[in-house]
């Protein structure tokens, strides 16, 4: 029992986190200001460090944007209709007629019909159909935390749609879209 009070424990405490830089070995006092994952212990080092650190923060301070941008917005009460805010009979279901499993977003008939333009907040999707699969529409868009509009990739499938324009739409050559990564003749930029 007498070895345990001689044991210096100093050595088991954390100093604190180690200097990223390769060649140091003192304590890391400053973060990088952009992904707030490594740490300094001078500016010298951090740009000792710069290039083998500079994929990694670029990488963790977009996935930091993307967590915090995702954690902000709760997701809405299914007990309630999210466009009219109506109370759901609880023994029926099936006055839910949206239900978006993304986003949480629940909306009764009359506000999930086309006249009402019901949309989900997903930014690329409404109700888990994508926009890119769509005819466009000006209302395509996200609704939550502001309206943002849908700019990306388009392939509908529906052959009608394409029979409005004077030229033809789709490019030459079928290539990946960049919503659902099907290969696809996606329409034109000029017709997006």
């Amino acid at each position: 029992m007498s070895s345990l009070k001689n044991i210096d424990y100093s050595r088991f405490i954390s100093r604190g986190p180690d200097c990223n830089s390769p060649f140091c070995r003192r304590i890391g006092t400053q973060r990088c200001a952009a992904c707030k994952q490594a740490f300094y212990c001078s500016v010298a080092c951090q740009k000792i460090d710069w290039k083998l650190h500079k994929q990694d923060c670029r990488a963790n301070a977009a996935l930091a944007a993307t967590v915090a941008s995702s954690a902000d917005m709760p997701r809405p009460r299914r007990t309630h209709c999210t466009g009219c805010n109506i109370r759901f009979n609880p023994a029926e279901r099936a006055d839910i007629m949206g239900d978006c499993k993304q986003c949480g977003m629940v909306l009764c008939e009359s506000c999930v019909c086309h006249e009402k333009r019901g949309t989900c907040y997903c930014e690329n999707s409404n109700f888990g159909k994508s926009y890119c699969k769509m005819e466009p529409r000006w209302y395509h868009a996200s609704s939550k935390p502001v309206w943002k509009a849908y700019h990306g990739d388009r392939h509908p499938a529906k052959e009608s749609c394409y029979e409005k324009y004077s030229e033809e739409p789709r490019e030459e050559e079928p290539r990946e879209c960049g919503n659902c990564g099907q290969v696809e003749r996606c329409f034109k930029a000029k017709f997006l």
